[in-house]
Protein backbone atom coordinates (compact mmCIF):
# COMPACT_ATOMS: atom_id res chain seq x y z
CA UNK A 1 0.00 0.00 0.00
CA UNK A 2 1.25 3.46 -0.93
CA UNK A 3 0.06 6.70 -2.57
CA UNK A 4 0.62 7.02 -6.31
CA UNK A 5 -2.80 8.39 -7.34
CA UNK A 6 -4.32 11.57 -5.91
CA UNK A 7 -8.10 11.75 -5.62
CA UNK A 8 -10.54 14.57 -4.88
CA UNK A 9 -13.29 14.59 -2.32
CA UNK A 10 -15.86 15.21 -5.06
CA UNK A 11 -14.96 12.17 -7.17
CA UNK A 12 -14.89 9.90 -4.12
CA UNK A 13 -18.30 11.20 -3.04
CA UNK A 14 -19.73 10.39 -6.47
CA UNK A 15 -18.31 6.86 -6.39
CA UNK A 16 -19.61 6.15 -2.88
CA UNK A 17 -23.18 6.86 -3.96
CA UNK A 18 -23.29 3.47 -5.72
CA UNK A 19 -22.43 1.81 -2.40
CA UNK A 20 -25.05 3.67 -0.40
CA UNK A 21 -22.33 5.51 1.51
CA UNK A 22 -22.04 9.20 2.34
CA UNK A 23 -18.51 10.52 2.81
CA UNK A 24 -17.80 12.14 6.16
CA UNK A 25 -14.67 14.27 5.88
CA UNK A 26 -11.68 14.10 3.56
CA UNK A 27 -9.92 10.79 2.78
CA UNK A 28 -6.58 10.14 4.49
CA UNK A 29 -3.69 8.98 2.30
CA UNK A 30 -1.77 5.97 3.63
CA UNK A 31 1.95 6.02 2.85
CA UNK A 32 2.88 2.52 4.06
CA UNK A 33 3.42 -0.26 1.54
CA UNK A 34 4.66 -0.70 -1.98
CA UNK A 35 2.27 -1.64 -4.78
CA UNK A 36 -1.14 0.07 -4.63
CA UNK A 37 -2.55 3.44 -3.60
CA UNK A 38 -4.44 3.34 -0.31
CA UNK A 39 -6.71 5.77 1.52
CA UNK A 40 -8.70 5.55 4.74
CA UNK A 41 -12.02 7.40 4.86
CA UNK A 42 -15.05 7.72 7.10
CA UNK A 43 -18.54 7.34 5.70
CA UNK A 44 -22.11 6.87 6.87
CA UNK A 45 -24.17 3.98 5.55
CA UNK A 46 -27.88 4.24 4.76
CA UNK A 47 -28.54 2.74 8.18
CA UNK A 48 -26.96 5.88 9.64
CA UNK A 49 -24.02 4.00 11.15
CA UNK A 50 -20.63 5.72 10.66
CA UNK A 51 -17.72 3.44 9.75
CA UNK A 52 -14.13 3.67 8.58
CA UNK A 53 -13.20 2.10 5.25
CA UNK A 54 -10.11 1.29 3.21
CA UNK A 55 -9.95 2.41 -0.41
CA UNK A 56 -7.49 0.51 -2.62
CA UNK A 57 -6.64 1.87 -6.07
CA UNK A 58 -4.77 -0.62 -8.25
CA UNK A 59 -1.64 0.71 -9.90
CA UNK A 60 0.01 -2.31 -11.52
CA UNK A 61 -2.25 -5.17 -10.49
CA UNK A 62 -3.64 -7.00 -13.56
CA UNK A 63 -7.38 -7.60 -13.74
CA UNK A 64 -7.12 -11.41 -13.28
CA UNK A 65 -5.09 -10.83 -10.10
CA UNK A 66 -7.45 -8.43 -8.37
CA UNK A 67 -10.51 -10.39 -9.48
CA UNK A 68 -9.00 -13.54 -7.98
CA UNK A 69 -8.11 -11.69 -4.78
CA UNK A 70 -11.61 -10.25 -4.51
CA UNK A 71 -13.21 -13.65 -5.05
CA UNK A 72 -10.93 -15.44 -2.61
CA UNK A 73 -11.40 -12.91 0.19
CA UNK A 74 -15.18 -13.15 -0.21
CA UNK A 75 -14.97 -16.96 -0.18
CA UNK A 76 -12.81 -17.10 2.95
CA UNK A 77 -14.99 -14.50 4.67
CA UNK A 78 -18.08 -16.63 4.04
CA UNK A 79 -16.19 -19.62 5.44
CA UNK A 80 -15.84 -17.79 8.76
CA UNK A 81 -12.18 -16.85 8.52
CA UNK A 82 -10.99 -13.39 9.68
CA UNK A 83 -10.68 -12.02 6.15
CA UNK A 84 -12.34 -8.71 5.20
CA UNK A 85 -14.07 -8.85 1.83
CA UNK A 86 -14.79 -5.92 -0.53
CA UNK A 87 -18.04 -3.97 -0.38
CA UNK A 88 -20.47 -4.54 -3.24
CA UNK A 89 -22.43 -1.90 -5.09
CA UNK A 90 -26.18 -2.02 -5.43
CA UNK A 91 -25.73 -3.74 -8.80
CA UNK A 92 -23.67 -6.52 -7.26
CA UNK A 93 -20.19 -5.58 -8.49
CA UNK A 94 -17.44 -4.69 -6.08
CA UNK A 95 -14.98 -2.98 -8.42
CA UNK A 96 -15.40 0.60 -9.67
CA UNK A 97 -13.45 3.31 -11.48
CA UNK A 98 -11.79 6.15 -9.62
CA UNK A 99 -9.30 8.61 -11.12
CA UNK A 100 -9.23 6.44 -14.23
CA UNK A 101 -8.21 3.28 -12.34
CA UNK A 102 -9.89 0.23 -10.83
CA UNK A 103 -10.62 0.43 -7.11
CA UNK A 104 -12.14 -1.59 -4.26
CA UNK A 105 -13.48 -0.64 -0.84
CA UNK A 106 -13.01 -2.76 2.30
CA UNK A 107 -14.19 -2.23 5.87
CA UNK A 108 -11.29 -1.10 8.05
CA UNK A 109 -10.59 -3.57 10.83
CA UNK A 110 -9.27 -2.21 14.09
CA UNK A 111 -6.08 -3.97 15.01
CA UNK A 112 -2.30 -3.79 14.94
CA UNK A 113 0.56 -5.68 13.36
CA UNK A 114 2.69 -7.83 15.63
CA UNK A 115 6.25 -6.55 15.58
CA UNK A 116 7.45 -9.51 17.64
CA UNK A 117 4.99 -12.39 17.09
CA UNK A 118 6.53 -14.82 19.57
CA UNK A 119 5.12 -18.29 20.15
CA UNK A 120 1.51 -17.12 20.43
CA UNK A 121 1.53 -15.21 17.15
CA UNK A 122 3.25 -18.02 15.27
CA UNK A 123 0.76 -20.56 16.60
CA UNK A 124 -2.19 -18.42 15.51
CA UNK A 125 -0.80 -17.92 12.00
CA UNK A 126 -0.05 -21.62 11.59
CA UNK A 127 -3.62 -22.45 12.57
CA UNK A 128 -5.03 -19.77 10.24
CA UNK A 129 -3.00 -20.96 7.26
CA UNK A 130 -4.19 -24.54 7.60
CA UNK A 131 -7.84 -23.48 7.94
CA UNK A 132 -7.56 -21.13 4.97
CA UNK A 133 -6.07 -23.86 2.77
CA UNK A 134 -8.83 -26.29 3.65
CA UNK A 135 -11.52 -23.64 3.15
CA UNK A 136 -9.99 -22.71 -0.21
CA UNK A 137 -10.53 -26.21 -1.58
CA UNK A 138 -14.07 -25.22 -2.58
CA UNK A 139 -12.97 -21.95 -4.22
CA UNK A 140 -13.53 -22.46 -7.94
CA UNK A 141 -11.51 -19.60 -9.45
CA UNK A 142 -7.95 -20.44 -10.50
CA UNK A 143 -4.91 -18.28 -11.14
CA UNK A 144 -1.34 -19.38 -11.84
CA UNK A 145 1.42 -17.96 -9.67
CA UNK A 146 2.78 -14.88 -11.45
CA UNK A 147 5.95 -15.17 -9.33
CA UNK A 148 6.62 -18.80 -10.23
CA UNK A 149 9.50 -20.49 -12.04
CA UNK A 150 9.18 -18.55 -15.31
CA UNK A 151 9.17 -15.20 -13.50
CA UNK A 152 12.13 -16.20 -11.34
CA UNK A 153 14.13 -17.35 -14.36
CA UNK A 154 13.54 -14.09 -16.24
CA UNK A 155 14.25 -12.00 -13.16
CA UNK A 156 17.57 -13.75 -12.54
CA UNK A 157 18.60 -13.13 -16.16
CA UNK A 158 17.79 -9.43 -15.78
CA UNK A 159 19.78 -9.24 -12.56
CA UNK A 160 22.82 -11.18 -13.77
CA UNK A 161 24.74 -8.06 -14.78
CA UNK A 162 24.04 -6.24 -11.50
CA UNK A 163 24.87 -8.78 -8.78
CA UNK A 164 28.16 -10.42 -7.85
CA UNK A 165 29.47 -13.62 -9.42
CA UNK A 166 28.85 -15.44 -6.12
CA UNK A 167 25.26 -14.24 -6.03
CA UNK A 168 24.74 -15.30 -9.64
CA UNK A 169 25.97 -18.79 -8.78
CA UNK A 170 23.67 -18.93 -5.76
CA UNK A 171 20.69 -17.81 -7.83
CA UNK A 172 21.48 -20.32 -10.58
CA UNK A 173 21.59 -23.11 -8.01
CA UNK A 174 18.15 -22.15 -6.71
CA UNK A 175 16.71 -21.99 -10.22
CA UNK A 176 18.05 -25.48 -10.81
CA UNK A 177 16.49 -26.60 -7.52
CA UNK A 178 13.12 -25.12 -8.54
CA UNK A 179 13.29 -26.64 -12.06
CA UNK A 180 14.11 -30.11 -10.71
CA UNK A 181 11.24 -29.92 -8.25
CA UNK A 182 8.79 -28.92 -10.98
CA UNK A 183 10.11 -31.61 -13.35
CA UNK A 184 9.69 -34.30 -10.72
CA UNK A 185 5.98 -33.37 -10.56
CA UNK A 186 5.66 -33.98 -6.82
CA UNK A 187 2.25 -34.84 -5.47
CA UNK A 188 2.19 -31.77 -3.24
CA UNK A 189 -1.16 -30.50 -1.92
CA UNK A 190 -2.15 -27.58 -4.12
CA UNK A 191 -4.76 -24.86 -4.02
CA UNK A 192 -5.48 -21.24 -3.20
CA UNK A 193 -2.69 -19.54 -1.23
CA UNK A 194 -2.20 -16.03 0.14
CA UNK A 195 1.32 -15.87 -1.26
CA UNK A 196 2.45 -12.92 0.88
CA UNK A 197 1.41 -13.55 4.49
CA UNK A 198 3.92 -11.33 6.24
CA UNK A 199 3.40 -9.75 9.66
CA UNK A 200 2.22 -6.52 8.05
CA UNK A 201 -0.63 -8.39 6.34
CA UNK A 202 -2.22 -9.56 9.59
CA UNK A 203 -3.99 -7.52 12.27
CA UNK A 204 -4.33 -8.53 15.92
CA UNK A 205 -6.46 -7.20 18.74
CA UNK A 206 -6.24 -8.39 22.33
CA UNK A 207 -3.88 -11.17 21.25
CA UNK A 208 -6.36 -12.51 18.69
CA UNK A 209 -6.12 -12.50 14.90
CA UNK A 210 -8.85 -10.17 13.61
CA UNK A 211 -7.90 -9.74 9.94
CA UNK A 212 -5.67 -11.13 7.21
CA UNK A 213 -5.35 -8.57 4.42
CA UNK A 214 -3.62 -7.81 1.09
CA UNK A 215 -4.38 -10.83 -1.08
CA UNK A 216 -2.89 -9.26 -4.23
CA UNK A 217 -0.26 -12.00 -4.52
CA UNK A 218 -2.82 -14.77 -4.00
CA UNK A 219 -2.84 -17.58 -6.54
CA UNK A 220 -3.00 -21.34 -6.94
CA UNK A 221 0.20 -23.06 -5.90
CA UNK A 222 1.61 -25.53 -3.38
CA UNK A 223 0.17 -25.00 0.08
CA UNK A 224 3.64 -25.70 1.44
CA UNK A 225 4.93 -22.60 -0.35
CA UNK A 226 2.46 -20.49 1.65
CA UNK A 227 3.77 -22.09 4.85
CA UNK A 228 7.40 -21.42 3.87
CA UNK A 229 6.66 -17.76 3.09
CA UNK A 230 5.09 -17.36 6.53
CA UNK A 231 7.94 -19.16 8.29
CA UNK A 232 10.52 -16.86 6.69
CA UNK A 233 8.86 -13.74 8.11
CA UNK A 234 6.90 -14.69 11.22
CA UNK A 235 9.67 -16.82 12.71
CA UNK A 236 12.59 -14.51 11.94
CA UNK A 237 14.43 -12.58 14.61
CA UNK A 238 15.17 -8.87 14.39
CA UNK A 239 18.63 -9.09 15.92
CA UNK A 240 20.30 -11.27 13.25
CA UNK A 241 17.41 -11.68 10.74
CA UNK A 242 17.63 -15.46 10.85
CA UNK A 243 14.71 -17.87 11.24
CA UNK A 244 14.29 -19.05 14.82
CA UNK A 245 13.70 -22.79 14.38
CA UNK A 246 11.93 -23.02 17.74
CA UNK A 247 9.32 -20.50 16.59
CA UNK A 248 9.12 -22.30 13.25
CA UNK A 249 8.24 -25.53 15.03
CA UNK A 250 5.42 -23.76 16.87
CA UNK A 251 3.93 -22.53 13.59
CA UNK A 252 4.39 -25.87 11.87
CA UNK A 253 2.85 -27.84 14.75
CA UNK A 254 -0.18 -25.53 14.82
CA UNK A 255 -0.68 -26.03 11.08
CA UNK A 256 -0.14 -29.80 11.30
CA UNK A 257 -2.83 -30.20 13.97
CA UNK A 258 -5.43 -28.85 11.52
CA UNK A 259 -4.08 -30.17 8.21
CA UNK A 260 -1.39 -32.86 8.65
CA UNK A 261 1.60 -32.61 6.32
CA UNK A 262 1.96 -35.38 3.76
CA UNK A 263 4.97 -37.62 3.19
CA UNK A 264 5.71 -35.82 -0.07
CA UNK A 265 5.72 -32.48 1.72
CA UNK A 266 8.23 -33.92 4.19
CA UNK A 267 10.55 -34.80 1.30
CA UNK A 268 10.24 -31.43 -0.47
CA UNK A 269 10.27 -29.12 2.53
CA UNK A 270 13.87 -27.87 2.32
CA UNK A 271 13.46 -27.17 -1.40
CA UNK A 272 10.29 -25.17 -0.80
CA UNK A 273 11.89 -23.15 2.01
CA UNK A 274 14.80 -22.24 -0.27
CA UNK A 275 12.50 -21.38 -3.19
CA UNK A 276 10.37 -19.11 -0.97
CA UNK A 277 13.43 -17.28 0.33
CA UNK A 278 14.86 -16.91 -3.19
CA UNK A 279 11.60 -15.46 -4.52
CA UNK A 280 11.66 -12.57 -2.02
CA UNK A 281 15.41 -12.06 -2.30
CA UNK A 282 15.00 -11.63 -6.06
CA UNK A 283 11.93 -9.38 -5.86
CA UNK A 284 13.79 -7.07 -3.48
CA UNK A 285 16.88 -7.07 -5.69
CA UNK A 286 14.65 -6.00 -8.58
CA UNK A 287 13.49 -3.09 -6.46
CA UNK A 288 17.04 -2.05 -5.69
CA UNK A 289 18.07 -2.11 -9.35
CA UNK A 290 14.77 -0.76 -10.72
CA UNK A 291 16.30 2.56 -11.86
CA UNK A 292 18.70 0.67 -14.14
CA UNK A 293 16.27 -2.07 -15.17
CA UNK A 294 13.02 -0.09 -15.46
CA UNK A 295 14.12 3.50 -15.59
CA UNK A 296 12.14 4.27 -12.45
CA UNK A 297 12.47 3.78 -8.71
CA UNK A 298 10.50 1.24 -6.69
CA UNK A 299 10.02 1.18 -2.95
CA UNK A 300 11.70 -1.93 -1.58
CA UNK A 301 13.19 -3.55 1.51
CA UNK A 302 16.62 -4.97 2.26
CA UNK A 303 17.31 -7.93 -0.09
CA UNK A 304 20.03 -9.33 2.17
CA UNK A 305 17.45 -10.43 4.74
CA UNK A 306 16.25 -13.10 2.34
CA UNK A 307 19.69 -14.00 1.07
CA UNK A 308 20.65 -14.79 4.68
CA UNK A 309 17.51 -16.88 5.19
CA UNK A 310 18.19 -18.79 1.99
CA UNK A 311 21.72 -19.59 3.11
CA UNK A 312 20.40 -20.65 6.51
CA UNK A 313 17.88 -23.08 4.97
CA UNK A 314 20.59 -24.55 2.74
CA UNK A 315 22.58 -25.41 5.87
CA UNK A 316 19.77 -26.47 8.22
CA UNK A 317 16.02 -26.18 8.50
CA UNK A 318 13.16 -26.92 10.92
CA UNK A 319 11.65 -30.33 10.12
CA UNK A 320 7.97 -30.77 9.39
CA UNK A 321 5.96 -32.60 12.07
CA UNK A 322 5.23 -36.24 11.26
CA UNK A 323 1.87 -37.93 11.63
Amino acid sequence: MAVYTQISVAELERALGDFGLQLAGAPEAVADGIENTTYFFNATAESGEPCTYVLTIFENCPQPQWRYASGLTSHLHRAGLPVPCPLHKRGGECEFWLAGKTALIFPKIRGAHLQQPGRHGCEIIGNYLARSHLAGQSFTQTLANSRGLSWLSNACKNLSGFVTADDNRLLDAQLERYQKLCNSNPNLPFGAIHGDLFRDNALFSRHQLVAVIDFYNACNDWWLLDVAIAINDWCSTDNDRRVDNRLAQVLLNAYHRVRPFTRCEQQCWQDILCIAATRFWVSRLLGVFAPQLLGSELKTKDPNEYKLRLQQHMASFPPLPKS
